[in-house]
């Protein structure tokens, strides 16, 4: 006499155990990578409001900004951030161009840049 077997064999559930963990797998990848962009979001969105600040703080000064370089570390986020301001003479006559470059402190690579163009004359 035979007895009807209900039930999975052995074979189906490695098999079915292989394709859970292969899914499993490619999910903490995806998730993982997700986490990394938003890091390197928020980083180039403080870069921005630090090379910001930089460039409003030569545009708004009353006296007209010496021609030439200039950097500085600003604290933000927890992270010390590197400016390079620029200001150069324009082919116009009577503005000058500031450009500001921000990077992470001992880094070399610019992260944010802004320029922005300044009336000398009165």
């Amino acid at each position: 006499m035979t007895r009807l077997q209900r039930g999975f064999t052995l074979t189906e559930v490695l098999i079915a155990m292989a394709i859970l963990s292969t899914a499993i797998a490619g999910s903490l990848v995806l998730m993982s990578n997700q986490v990394s962009a938003a890091g390197d979001i928020e980083r180039r969105l403080v870069a921005g409001i630090v090379a910001e600040n930089t460039l409003i703080e030569a545009m708004a000064s009353p006296a007209i900004p010496d021609l030439g370089t200039q950097t500085g570390v600003e604290e933000m986020a927890g992270t010390s951030w590197a400016w390079t301001r620029v200001i150069a003479e324009t082919p116009v006559s009577g503005m000058i161009i500031i450009s500001v470059d921000v990077r992470e402190e001992g880094g070399e690579q610019v992260i944010r840049s802004l320029s922005a163009f300044r009336s000398v004359s009165g």
